[in-house]
Formats: C-alpha cells, structure tokens, sequence
C-alpha cells in the first residue's frame, strides 16, 4: 500500500546521500524592448539574448563541470544557438548572414543552420558549473494589443528551471 511513497522517499535519501542534489541558476526575466517594426519573419531583425545559466550543488553552493543539460525555448518564431553559431560584425562580409539585434542595438553575424528549427540544444556545463548559449527570436507572437513571452527551459536528469523573455 506504501510503496509508491516507500519508493520516493528512498530515491530522495540516495541522491542526498550521493551529493546530487544540484540546481540550475537561471536569469530573472529578461526584459526586451520591441515594437511592431522589429516584429518581421527573416528581416534581419531579431533579439539576440545571450544566457549563461549554473549548475550547482545546492547544499554547498558549488558549481558543478560536466552535467548535461538540455535548453528548449517555446515561442514560434525563436531559436537557441550555441556561443559558436552567434558573433558580433566587426569587418565586412559579403556572404555572410547578418542580422541586427534590437536587444543589444548591434549587427551581428549567424550562422545560417541556427536559422532552421532549433528549439533544442544540449550543453555540457563548463568547469565552472557554467552552460552558455544564445536565444534568438526572429519575431514574438502576438495576441490582442500584446507581445508574448518567450519561455525557455533548462532541465538535467535532477532538476528543471524555467526563465521567460518578455517584450514590452
């Protein structure tokens, strides 16, 4: 009759025994100033938002190397690109993808396989406990006189965080 709770209770005394109580550090809600004239698909306007999240252990507060950890982002028209896929502009370039980003009110240049579905990403957190990577929203939805949220989620096999870009 208890075993679903026999079962539970013993999962949490191992993984506390065992150290792995981690945690992911995430931002706050990430404010993004954007108007209708920003808001084209493929028109060389985006928000690019650069994220650096945390694992840690959350008994000691120490950054945690080497956990995996899987990125998703929601909203339609957004992608996630790893540090490698996103670079400032600073030369010119004829043949590359360039695209302005009106979170940071600079050009920057893509790599042209972050413009297809990438709503996933996995990442492998640093020595530092760290996991970087961009989101990149080419356009927010819309729903009666408002933009929506873009809500990006972090998970490792012990926990889950959720952050969320919020036009205005």
């Amino acid at each position: 009759m208890n075993k679903p709770w026999t079962f539970i209770v013993a999962t949490a005394l191992i993984a506390g025994a065992c150290g792995q109580d981690e945690r992911l550090l995430v931002p706050e809600t990430v404010a993004i100033h954007w108007n209708a004239s920003f808001n084209g698909l493929q028109d060389g306007r985006v928000a690019i938002v650069p994220v650096d999240l945390m694992v840690y252990d959350a008994t000691d507060g120490v950054p945690m190397a080497g956990v995996d950890v899987e990125i998703s982002v929601s909203g339609m028209f957004s992608v996630l690109a790893d540090v490698d896929d996103v670079a400032p502009l600073l030369t010119d370039c004829v043949d590359c993808d360039v695209v302005w980003d009106a979170y940071q009110d600079d050009y920057y240049l893509m790599n042209d396989a972050v413009r297809e579905d990438a709503t996933r990403l996995q990442l492998t957190a640093d020595n530092e406990g760290i996991a970087k990577f961009f989101v990149v929203v080419d356009a927010f939805e819309f729903d009666r006189d408002a933009f929506l949220a873009v809500d990006v989620i972090a998970e490792t096999d012990l926990t889950r965080s959720t952050f969320s870009l919020l036009p205005f």
